[in-house]
């Protein structure tokens, strides 16, 4: 766990850099460089003191270089800047140095000629040590913090993945030792030290696999809300020498970016890791290392395509230049025959009708690689960036034994989904691993955050769409089968009620005339008796609520029907007509989706008006009216696009959308959504532009619209996911709209005129005659 006092000796490092060098990545490096010099150190001094041996990285011509050369207090401020900016650049042409140590050391350089803040801040880096035996752990773990300052979005698309949601994948995952782990776009090797991690304490002799809390239900507080898994109380004694040494050579990552691949080597050589297996590469474009296939891969590849697409090479089955297409591609075309997966992708690999998307997703689910979805939240990756993402478990051994793919909606994860991303008590991570476990060992657990698709049901689909809304049984479908059923019941029971009638007239006859004649019609008598018992007990089947066990509908459904029938006291008839009635009533109010007023969902204002006179000719940022563009002015007074609304005029109640970086005058109503992860802009617009907003208009002589009569306005709100599909689908259908008036505009009939052909005035050729109104 990170102890509080490395966690500030780090923030003080920091902070001592954070003047001369502003750049979070910089000072990585800068204090990566500075603690590895001074761990080298300290293992010599350890080898020298503790073990009776010699020094192994400050000898001969490079003694000169010892750390405690460095801090003699005899040396001036100027003397020890220029003997440590000689020493980086030495040490990394030392061959007597492990690749490794030379690595950290290529290309570093101290961006700054002060010698003052060198001296504070090679001071605070002495606090820290390298004892191999009793901290070296805790010092991974450190570094882990260190690397989470990184946070931000790369040049290529990376996010820092939270740690509890990649331990959440590597649980589900369950790696073992002996198996090989890849992360085909590592970053800092955040994946493959949790693999790590997650086999050590699964052959721990204290792990307790019924009581152990899971590491993604667990956190640390610290100021970036980071996570830090701890491993000290798991020691991995049921590890023989030769498997750690296995495990080790079995964990490979690979990264195309070399402070990555350098970050990543130092993160696994702080966790144990004496010869870690990261290699610069390119997996997209590269094929060199194609044909090596892996047990489990993990990674949250690259979101971004770089400027111009990418040129994969032509082994990849689909066919694109997004990164986020090839890098599942890549994976799951690289899993062994047993393999598995768990790769966070962005939600256009769930449902973008574009050519390399559907091909992937069909694939996926046609080839039997996908066996679950699991829907994050669209903040999770707060404060970087808002995008929404799912996480793909693949399976090849278990998804050929089932015709159906679990769909799992994670609306919390155990913090908030702010920008500061504070801890909360809402968390279904918990139970979405619980559902995945027992999908794992083919059986469905019931839960209000999973569901079950059947693969034949997404193929029919035609667009192979992954977004778990879309197979969900509809409560719609499912009262109106139910409405039908229940009208079955009441005509069986009526027809059965009449047959009972019908037995009774002659059996009463029957027995009046037995009492006469005593014997001669006792057999008859018996008969009819038998047969009225048996139409009694058919009733008495139909009244009992079993009934409710022979309908085709979801477990939800029936538990309703339960306790409504618990009310009524369901053996009467009269009581099912009532109940069929009460759902007859629930269908036709039913709405597939709910009804919310628009404020509460959008902040609703007017913002301030610009005269005519104060606009100009070559403003920098355009005017916009409801209508549309009407000027320009030297400011604008919203960042964003936003959706305006007509307020008053011939034109009221028209709907347009501002560009970003505007200024929108009063004359225009915006309707602003107060939650992104709630309301989709674009499907707000797209939902008002075909609404219909008479009933907000008031006044005859001049319409207007008020925020008190819009805020009323109810519209649907389906599940983001859904907003976002129905907002692709009609830009598609726009696109083509869009298509087919620019081939109707641009097209014009053309006759080639021969200059061979006479020129002759019209009256000689034809004549001209009056016509009639």
């Amino acid at each position: 766990m990170l102890d509080q006092e490395t966690k500030r000796r780090i923030d003080s490092s920091r902070q001592i850099l954070v003047g001369k060098i502003p750049d979070p990545k910089a000072q990585v490096e800068q204090i990566t460089t500075a603690l590895i010099y001074k761990f080298m150190d300290d293992m010599d001094q350890e080898a020298k003191s503790f073990h009776g041996g010699r020094a192994t990285y400050f000898t001969r011509d490079f003694k000169q270089y010892g750390w405690s050369k460095l801090l003699d207090p005899k040396l001036s401020g100027e003397e020890r800047f220029n003997l440590y900016i000689s020493a980086i650049k030495e040490l990394s042409r030392n061959v007597q140095l492990p690749e490794i140590f030379r690595s950290v050391f290529k290309n570093v350089f101290v961006p700054y000629t002060d010698a003052e803040t060198l001296n504070l801040f090679l001071k605070e880096i002495n606090e820290f040590s390298y004892d191999e035996g009793k901290n070296s752990e805790s010092l991974g773990n450190a570094f882990e913090y260190l690397l989470s300052i990184l946070g931000s979005q790369g040049d290529a698309g990376q996010f820092r993945t939270p740690r509890h949601v990649i331990d959440f994948i590597v649980e589900v995952l369950n790696p073992e030792k002996g198996e090989s782990i890849l992360d085909p776009a590592c970053g800092t090797a955040g994946f493959l030290i949790s693999a790590y991690r997650h086999i050590v304490k699964h052959n721990s002799e204290n792990f307790d696999p019924n009581n152990d809390d899971y590491s993604f239900a667990r956190s640390e507080p610290d100021a970036l809300g980071v996570q830090i898994q701890s491993n000290g109380r798991y020691k991995g004694e049921k590890l023989e020498q030769t498997e750690r040494k296995k495990m080790q050579e079995n964990i490979v990552g690979y990264d195309i970016s070399p402070d990555m691949v350098k970050l990543s080597l130092v993160n696994l050589y702080l966790h144990k890791f004496k010869e870690p297996r990261i290699l610069e590469y390119d997996t997209l474009t590269s094929d060199n290392r194609w044909d090596d296939n892996f047990d489990i891969i993990l990674a949250n590849p690259p979101f971004m395509s770089p400027r111009g697409g990418i040129r994969p090479h032509n082994r990849f089955s689909v066919q694109s230049n997004r990164s986020e297409v090839l890098f599942v591609d890549y994976i799951a075309e690289h899993l062994r025959a047993n393999g598995r997966a768990g790769v966070i992708v962005p939600e256009g690999i769930i449902f973008k009708s574009d050519k390399a998307y559907k091909s992937l997703r069909k694939m996926l689910v046609e080839d039997n690689f996908l066996w679950a979805v699991v829907s994050l939240p669209a903040g999770i990756f707060q404060p970087y960036s808002g995008v929404k993402t799912s996480i793909l478990f693949f399976d090849k051994k278990r998804a050929k034994t089932t015709d159906e793919i679990l769909f799992i909606e994670v609306q919390a994860d155990g913090f908030d989904l702010g920008a500061t991303r504070r801890k909360s008590n809402k968390n279904d991570l918990p139970e979405a691993f619980k559902v995945l476990q027992k999908w794992s060992d083919r059986n469905k657990e019931t839960s209000k955050i999973a569901h079950w698709a059947k693969k034949q049901k997404i193929i029919e689909s035609g667009d192979f769409n992954l977004s778990g809304n879309r197979y969900k049984v509809d409560i719609f479908e499912e009262l109106t089968s139910l409405n039908n059923s229940l009208k079955e019941i009441i005509i069986s029971i009526q027809e059965f009620q009449s047959k009972a009638e019908k037995a009774s007239k002659p059996l009463n006859e029957l027995s009046k005339q037995a009492q006469k004649t005593v014997t001669p019609f006792k057999n008859t008598t018996d008969h009819f008796q038998e047969l009225y018992k048996q139409w009694d007990e058919q009733v008495k089947k139909i009244r009992e609520t079993t009934w409710l066990n022979n309908l085709d509908i979801s477990q939800e459904i029936r538990d309703v029907l339960v306790k409504i029938c618990e009310l009524h006291g369901l053996p009467d008839l009269s009581n099912v007509v009532k109940i069929q009635r009460e759902l007859n009533n629930a269908l036709e109010n039913q709405q597939r989706w709910p009804m919310i007023e628009l404020g509460e969902v959008c902040k609703i204002y007017q913002p301030q008006t610009i005269s005519q006179k104060e606009m100009k000719d070559s403003g920098e940022y355009i005017v916009f009216g409801a209508n549309g563009p009407i000027g320009r002015y030297d400011r604008y007074n919203h960042e964003e696009s936003e959706v305006l609304v007509t307020c008053r005029g011939a034109t009221c109640g028209s709907v347009n959308i501002s560009e970003a970086k505007s200024w929108i005058t009063g004359n225009a109503m915006v309707i602003k959504p107060k939650e992104k992860n709630k309301l989709d802009k674009d499907f707000l617009y797209s939902l008002l532009k075909v609404g219909d907003l008479s009933s907000t208009i008031s006044g005859s002589a001049q319409p207007q619209i008020t925020r008190q009569n819009l805020s009323p306005f109810k519209i649907p709100l389906p599940p983001l996911e859904a907003q976002k599909e129905i907002v692709a689908e009609i830009e598609g259908y726009q696109k083509i709209i869009d298509g087919a008036k620019q081939v109707v505009e641009n097209w014009k009939p053309t006759v080639k005129i021969d200059p061979k052909w006479p020129m002759v005035e019209l009256g000689n050729i034809a004549k001209y005659i009056n016509g009639f109104a």
